[in-house]
């Protein structure tokens, strides 16, 4: 049998061949890649971040919101009672009034009445007497 050096030679291509392409291209890809997944996670992590701020961001600003809206109810219903009291001055005033002009109106009407009997009867009188003097001066 014989040693064949071929071998050998092949074996030391394929080495330095390998040697060459892990430096050269295999370390710098897998290196890239590396690289690139880190680079994704930390886009992800700052995407997660960044969620999570505005998250917190919007659910601030909706605590917000609904207190401005329970802030909004209480000046409403504030105003409806300072309304709904001013109102109810309003119509007490008015009534009072109505009423202060009502009693003065029966007061005029009963004065009005009065004289208006007064005359009545000094009429009633005067009619009397002039029935009674025709009465007479036909019985005459």
């Amino acid at each position: 049998m014989e040693f064949d050096a071929s071998l050998l030679v092949v074996m030391g291509i394929f080495w330095v061949t390998f040697f060459i392409l892990r430096s050269f291209l295999f370390q710098p890809v897998l290196q890239l890649l590396e690289d690139r997944e880190a680079e994704t996670a930390a886009a992800h992590q700052a995407y997660q971040s960044a969620l999570a701020e505005n998250e917190e961001k919007l659910e601030a600003q909706r605590a917000e919101i609904a207190a401005a809206r329970a802030e909004a109810r209480s000046q409403r219903d504030e105003m409806r009672r300072e309304v709904q009291a001013l109102r109810q001055q309003t119509v007490s005033e008015t009534q009072a009034a109505v009423d202060a002009k009502l009693e003065k109106a029966r007061g005029e009407l009963e004065e009005q009445v009065s004289a208006e009997r007064a005359k009545l009867e000094e009429r009633a009188g005067q009619l009397g007497q002039q029935m009674a003097s025709q009465v007479l001066r036909r019985v005459s």
